[in-house]
């Protein structure tokens, strides 16, 4: 089963995913044995002109050799949608959503607190725009976690 870890920036994914003791790559949690994703990236970004169509296919091929857990925002349904949809079509056949979600303050104040901190307006009109997700996407599996 792959697992989609979502939630806008700053609302506890990639705590989570420590607390799941997995290794974090950028936007991936994966076994500790997948340490090369930017060159790995390289390589599928010759293959796939559209950067988010490499991504997707690095997903699958990182599924395919192991990798349970991927860390996204995917906070609009047609994101999440374009993703279930290339998964499904690429072999992936369990695929669950676990959904974060704060309160904006929540979510600013732990932006404050990052080493890689992105601009507030930025968290602020993502955290405003989010789809939240229901069970008709299609996921196998949906969950949502509170983290205020």
């Amino acid at each position: 089963m792959l697992t989609i870890i979502a939630g806008v920036p700053a609302v506890g994914k990639s705590t989570y995913a420590v607390g799941k003791q997995c290794i974090e790559f950028d936007n991936w949690v994966a076994s500790a044995y997948d340490a090369s994703l930017s060159e790995a990236m390289k390589c599928y970004r010759k293959n796939y002109p559209k950067s988010n169509d490499a991504y997707l296919a690095y997903v699958v091929n990182s599924y395919k050799n192991g990798i349970e857990y991927l860390i996204d925002t995917f906070t609009y349904r047609s994101d999440r949608k374009i993703a279930l949809d290339f998964f499904k079509s690429n072999g992936i056949k369990t695929i669950s959503l676990t959904y974060f979600v704060a309160s904006l303050n929540t979510v600013l104040e732990r932006n404050q607190r990052r080493k890689c901190r992105l601009a507030d307006d930025i968290v602020a009109e993502l955290w405003i725009n989010q789809e939240f997700p229901n069970a008709d996407e299609g996921f196998d599996n949906l969950k949502i976690v509170c983290t205020d």
